[in-house]
């Protein structure tokens, strides 16, 4: 069959009613014959975790069937007549809906023209009312806020969660949840819980979550405060239903409840409503509380991984609990030491993919970077039991967190990045909410979260940054955040720089500049600044040519990397991260950013 005619095809099976993957799964079964899923999800270049799922749905809709045999379980299509049955129940429905027409549409008109007070209560039964109500929230003119009870992918399906959030980011909306101890215990411990969407990269500029414990605030259902209305859901022992009640005065008494729990909350890794054996277990639910793997299933994932990769048999793991990103594990094996990145729930397939290019080629080029493992099928990034998997070697060395670094470790690094700088791959792997590059469209929309103060030092800062235009500037491939625990160094002076999520095809500056700020630049060494970034330059230059107009902004771009994290730090901290480690991180951008602006004029 022609593409011509398979296309064709495909879109009558979805007049029908089938989703595009069961329209293709049915197609396929129909061509080639019975399949075993794995068969079937090679075909239909759909993930095989996903085919389990439409598989099942199709079966209840008496579209497939399973055939068994004493070593495989196969899938069949249905005969053509399952089509006509359906084709005549779309008759029949089409028909009611014209006869009907007329007197719903008078009725709707009569309706209307009555007068509404300020009170409106809607009730919702079934997967189909709260998935109304969920759609009526992407309606909001501000920021959603609400309660999180359970994920609510379990009531209306992964499929509408993903519809949901494609438009809530298209909208540009924002919402802020706290998330009760079920949801977290569920997510956390449950073999059966839901798998989460993947969200797009920028997400966490979109959404925000806290935790508050049951012996707080006991949170027993689901709820939305937008604009003027109140939405409760509740689906529990197969109960499913929600109440939307529209009242200015519910509204608003609601969201001032919501904003003085908000206050007492903590950011949701900070705490858990689990307990764990030990610090080991702990940390290894901590880290996977960022992916959709629920401890319990964790072993079963190392299990999967000695048959995926060549790393032989795995004796130990350790939690790697640097960072903010991913899931990070050390795995001792018969074989060496590697490193074990599962990838958070955030990441779409495309980033996730990006990741593994970049650090990939890294190796090519032969810049010091973690080696990465190619599958025993040669994927650089496999996926298994739902989660996106890496394995790089174990790079033995010290971070320069606690040692500065000398000049010769300056002139390393950076010629390590000029070379990746070279490359033209317009990869994204992430957005870096932190970083200099983005420090104007971070402002512009949080400004309203920080004090006077911050805004009055931040200002001369972002005063010039809206006088310069980097497009026509040098690109290249950036690693983006070059500073002293991202790279490493071992007994032989070799170098390994580590962590590439905001790796990204842009302007070379913002890579010199957060190099300069972060790794090169301290206050302790503030006296040499002319000496070291001079010397820096000269370096990168060698490398990659830049213009006199690239050349000026460095200074403003380095004073811009550490406005950025004072900026950051501030809404923490005003939010009430009251960390240690959140307000020496606060102090040292607000220091090395005066520094920065009085050397070079910017006050």
């Amino acid at each position: 069959m022609n593409k011509e005619r398979k296309d064709s095809t495909l879109e009558y099976l979805r007049l029908l009613g089938l989703s595009p993957e069961e329209a293709q799964i049915f197609w396929t079964l129909t061509v080639m014959g019975p399949l075993t899923t794995l068969e079937l999800a090679r075909k239909t270049k759909i993930n095989r975790t996903k085919v389990y799922r439409v598989v099942d749905i199709m079966g209840s809709r008496r579209l497939v069937k399973e055939i068994k045999d004493q070593y495989t379980t196969r899938i069949e299509a249905e005969s053509a007549e399952r089509l006509q049955e359906m084709l005549k129940e779309t008759q029949t429905k089409t028909r009611m809906l014209s006869n009907k027409f007329e007197v719903v549409m008078g009725d709707l008109a009569q309706l209307s023209a009555k007068e509404r007070s300020d009170t409106a209560v809607h009730f919702y039964r079934g997967p189909e009312g709260i998935k109304q109500m969920v759609w009526n929230t992407l309606k909001a003119t501000s920021e959603i806020v609400g309660y999180t009870y359970l994920s609510f992918e379990s009531a209306v399906g992964e499929e509408f969660v993903e519809e949901y959030y494609a438009e809530f980011y298209r909208r540009n909306l924002r919402m802020r949840d706290i998330l009760s101890d079920n949801y977290l215990r569920s997510m956390r411990e449950s073999s059966q819980s839901p798998k989460t969407y993947r969200l797009h990269p920028n997400w966490r500029t979109h959404i925000d979550s806290r935790y508050i414990g049951e012996k707080e605030l006991p949170i027993p259902h689901q709820m939305d405060i937008y604009d003027d209305t109140v939405g409760i859901y509740s689906w529990q022992e197969g109960e499913i239903f929600g109440v939307e009640i529209k009242n200015p005065k519910v509204a608003v008494f609601q969201r001032s409840l919501f904003e003085q729990t908000w206050s007492m909350a903590k950011p949701r890794e900070l705490d858990s409503p689990i307990k764990y054996d030990n610090k080991i277990q702990a940390d290894a639910a901590f880290l996977l509380s960022r992916t959709t793997l629920p401890l319990s299933q964790f072993h079963d994932l190392l299990r999967e991984i000695e048959k995926i990769y060549p790393v032989g048999k795995i004796v130990k793991s350790e939690p790697l609990v640097y960072g903010y990103e991913d899931a990070n594990f050390l795995l001792k094996t018969d074989h060496g030491r590697y490193a074990l990145k599962i990838f958070a729930s955030d990441m779409e397939r495309t980033y996730v993919a990006a990741h593994g290019k970049i650090i990939g080629a890294a190796n090519k080029l032969k810049i010091p970077s973690p080696k990465i493992l190619q599958a025993r099928e040669g994927d650089l990034i496999t996926e298994t039991m739902g989660q996106f998997v890496m394995i790089t070697e174990m790079f033995e060395g010290e971070s320069f967190a606690k040692k500065p670094p000398e000049m010769k470790d300056m002139l390393a690094v950076t010629r390590a990045i000029a070379k990746l700088n070279q490359r033209q791959e317009k990869l994204v792997v992430g957005y870096d909410s932190w970083g200099n590059a983005n420090l104007m469209r971070e402002y512009k929309r949080d400004q309203d979260r920080v004090g006077r103060e911050v805004k009055d030092l931040i200002k001369p800062v972002l005063d010039q940054l809206r006088k310069i235009d980097t497009t026509t500037f040098t690109h290249g491939l950036i690693h983006g955040d070059i500073q002293p625990n991202h790279v490493l160094k071992n007994e032989r002076g070799e170098y390994c720089i580590l962590d590439f999520g905001v790796a990204r095809y842009d302007a070379v500056v913002y890579e010199l500049s957060t190099h300069l700020a972060w790794f090169c630049l301290s206050k302790e060494s503030w006296g040499n600044y002319d000496k070291i970034v001079g010397k820096i330059l000269t370096e990168y230059t060698k490398v990659i040519k830049l213009g006199r107009e690239e050349i000026a902004t460095i200074p403003l771009l380095i004073a811009a990397s550490y406005a950025a994290y004072y900026f950051r730090t501030s809404i923490l901290i005003g939010e009430g991260d009251n960390s240690q480690e959140t307000r020496e991180w606060n102090q040292k951008a607000k220091g090395l950013m005066i520094l920065a602006m009085v050397a070079k004029c910017l006050n």
